[in-house]
């Protein structure tokens, strides 16, 4: 009985987190602010919570900031990602970063980046980040530099991906909206 009233439930906090930060990502596709979901996100995590899930609330965080603010996070949080061997993490913090480069008007520094970032991109997924989103982000940063050709084989290999990755897996009824 003594060993049944010492028990500790397990925290939760992560699931409450990822939970909001899912809805963080609603409210932006809505075209509304996500800061109260990522407010609650964050709260739900403490300063002890998940280190990945703090994480990638961190980097949802940092598409609601100016992009030299933005920036500074996604370096760090790329810095603690690999710090802890979450590659993943770091991927997407570099990806998000190049973003950030080029909503600072570097197109040249973003497109550098992008493409220090090939090799891990073949060998890697970044974390909690759907796969066209990456490569769409790379159409940016070449279209930004001119690259016309480029940037469109590069949404070429977003939809391909869909359409034989993601597209079997969605319901005949939801395939328009793809």
């Amino acid at each position: 009985a003594k060993k049944a009233l010492d028990y500790v439930a397990p925290s939760v906090g992560h699931v409450r987190a990822r939970g909001a930060m899912l809805a963080a990502r609603i409210m932006r596709l809505l075209g509304r602010s996500p800061a109260r979901e990522l407010q609650l996100a964050a709260d739900a995590l403490g300063t002890a919570g998940d280190p990945y899930m703090r994480m990638l609330v961190q980097l949802e965080q940092s598409l609601e900031m100016a992009p030299g603010e933005a920036a500074d996070l996604c370096i760090r949080v790329r810095a603690d990602a690999e710090s802890i061997e979450y590659f993943g993490v770091a991927l997407k913090a570099d990806l998000f970063l190049v973003r950030c480069l080029l909503n600072a008007n570097e197109p040249t520094t973003a497109t550098a980046r992008w493409t220090e970032l090939q090799p891990a991109m073949a060998a890697l997924q970044p974390a909690d980040m759907y796969l066209p989103d990456a490569w769409s982000i790379g159409h940016d940063v070449l279209a930004a530099n001119g690259d016309a050709s480029e940037a469109a084989a590069m949404l070429a290999r977003a939809v391909e991906w869909i359409e034989q990755t993601a597209l079997r897996h969605v319901p005949p009824t939801y395939r328009d909206s793809f």
